[in-house]
């Protein structure tokens, strides 16, 4: 239970929006006839570089870190998106 207590609500953010944009991507992706690998790849990255844009925006324009544990969650996510579009 600690651990979950550690977790901050921009972590479960993370995790929450590279979930779904994975497995949106994939979906859509496999409605339109692209194989179950590649669309699953390409929500993955897509959900990666949304991930990795917001960071470097928080570094550039917001002056903050970059949070590694920021991608961390993201990739998190983007793996549960993944085996949820299988």
């Amino acid at each position: 239970m600690r651990l979950i207590n550690k977790i901050s609500n921009d972590k479960y953010a993370h995790f929450i929006a590279c979930q779904l944009i994975t497995w949106a991507v994939s979906k859509v992706m496999q409605w339109c006839g692209v194989s179950v690998v590649l669309s699953i790849l390409a929500g993955v990255f897509a959900a990666m570089l949304v991930g990795a844009c917001k960071e470097l925006y928080d570094k550039v324009v917001q002056h903050e870190t970059f949070d590694i544990e920021d991608i961390k969650a993201d990739a998190l996510g983007a793996v549960v998106g993944a085996v949820m579009s299988m």
